[in-house]
């Protein structure tokens, strides 16, 4: 009899063990479901300001006078105090037509007017290249490290670096990186904790406020007479701009 109820006991002692891990795993799965939730009200929350952010600023008419640079902030080229011209350049890294302005601008106009022009870079990543915007964060993340000067030596080696159209293999930004001499892990950190992905999203809605509809594009900026005018679509009308700035440049300053 008593071994009978020793076995009695076993069982409900195997039974108890077996509720308790079920128990235990329905918890767990209760706990993990309200953490699903809670954060997925969260992103739907931040999602959703996002777009009515969006959606307020499209109801807005773009205009110039938005227009505000902070020379102390900006990824520049040239002397904003001595530059009668300062070009406000839009552009994506994968666009094919914002590397060959790239180029065109630094010979044709940079190197000529060395003291009289200032040039701008801000980030304008487009839908339809995807990888854009993790190179527009690895430019900046780049800048963090080394400052204005590597960020324009690391877009030179990324323009060299991609076939554009979106073809640039992503393994090749810790190597232009490396190829600056830069720390790769707190690089790879910046890059991986999307350390700038907010400051590209607002370079890219701060271009739309302005007009900016393709890249590349310019606003072209005569300090002496404090004009503004958008080029969208720069690369094809490079003559008209590099005419222009030629324009602002030979007439006498007040």
């Amino acid at each position: 009899m008593k071994w009978i109820l020793d076995i009695h006991d076993m069982k409900n002692k195997k039974n108890n063990g077996i509720l308790l891990i079920w128990t235990i795993i329905i918890l767990i799965f209760v706990v993990a479901f309200i953490y699903i939730e809670i954060n997925k009200t969260k992103t739907e929350a931040v999602f959703n300001q996002e777009q009515e952010q969006i959606y307020r600023r499209k109801l807005q008419k773009p205009s110039l006078a938005n227009l505000v640079i902070d020379t102390s902030a900006e990824h520049m080229q040239g002397n904003p105090d001595t530059a009668q011209v300062i070009v406000i350049e839009y552009s994506d890294t994968e666009c094919r037509y914002c590397k060959t302005f790239y180029y065109k601008f630094q010979e044709q106009i940079l190197k000529i007017y060395q003291s009289e022009v200032a040039l701008v870079y801000r980030h304008f990543p487009l839908p339809i290249y995807p990888k854009s915007k993790k190179e527009a964060e690895a430019l900046e993340c780049a800048a963090d490290q080394g400052g204005n000067k590597m960020f324009w030596k690391y877009l030179d080696e990324l323009y060299q670096a991609t076939p554009s159209d979106n073809g640039l293999d992503p393994l090749e930004l810790p190597r232009i990186a490396q190829k600056g001499n830069l720390d790769i892990i707190r690089f790879n950190r910046c890059l991986d904790e999307n350390n700038y992905t907010e400051k590209v999203a607002e370079q890219r809605l701060v271009g739309e406020d302005l007009g900016i509809r393709q890249t590349p594009s310019v606003i072209i900026w005569d300090k002496t007479s404090d004009k503004k005018q958008l080029i969208n679509g720069a690369n094809s009308r490079f003559l008209e701009i590099k005419t222009i700035i030629e324009g602002i440049l030979q007439t006498p300053s007040k």
